[in-house]
């Protein structure tokens, strides 16, 4: 890799220096090396560098906001699959325990399932009292 890096800045300081040799020998004998190829390639060079500068920004920003969008609602609607899914999954569940399950109890609730009532309904009580209080102790 190195030797790669090296070599590739060899390359490119012998292509300065030969420019700056092409340009001092224009310089000094005022001839103008290839001179009617130069106002085309200006002109395609330009083109070019309207595009890079202009746009080029204006198709990836383009491009940027439709991946945005498109990323955007494929996350909305795989969240909604998984969200009904995940209902009617729960549904069936709800279902099937319902039909397995069997009631055995004659309507009447334990010691402990009434005294958790109670304590519910005192807690209730006690809260609607403190209206304003800022929290629950």
């Amino acid at each position: 890799m190195v030797t790669f890096l090296i070599a590739v800045m060899c390359v490119s300081i012998a292509g300065m220096v030969g420019l700056i040799a092409l340009k001092r020998w224009e310089i000094n004998s005022g001839r103008i090396l290839m001179a009617g190829v130069r106002p085309a390639a200006g002109r395609v060079l330009g083109a070019g560098l309207h595009f890079a500068e202009r746009r080029a920004p204006a198709l990836v920003k383009g491009a940027g906001w439709t991946a945005y969008r498109v990323l955007r609602r494929t996350f909305h609607l795989s969240v909604a699959w998984v969200v009904v899914h995940t209902e009617r999954g729960l549904e069936s569940v709800l279902h099937t325990l319902r039909h397995t399950t069997a009631t055995h109890s004659d309507g009447e609730a334990s010691a402990f399932l009434r005294e958790v009532a109670e304590h519910k309904k005192s807690l209730i009580q006690k809260s609607s009292k403190k209206k304003n209080a800022i929290y629950e102790e």
